[in-house]
């Protein structure tokens, strides 16, 4: 099982908005063809950001939970069959 990292807030670069950054695990890069996930908090409230961030997390953390299911040796396996 991968462990993911806890997301932190920020800004972009020439935007209003706060938001949640997140690092992509090593093992998962390569299937999501990412590094970084970057997801917008719609608030240029910190505090608001705060109590949205870690339902944003949640959500990102199940992208990855989908993603990690790709490189289970079952389904590895059941691609192989198939081909």
């Amino acid at each position: 099982m991968v462990k993911y990292n806890t997301a932190t807030i920020g800004r972009k670069s020439g935007k209003r908005n706060l938001h949640a950054y997140l690092t992509v695990p090593m093992p998962l890069r390569e299937i999501l063809k990412r590094k970084q996930i970057v997801k917008s908090l719609g608030t240029t409230d910190v505090k608001i950001a705060n109590s949205k961030l870690r339902d944003v997390e949640a959500a990102i953390w199940k992208e990855f939970d989908q993603a990690n299911e790709i490189n289970h040796p079952l389904v590895k396996a059941w691609i192989a069959l198939e081909l």
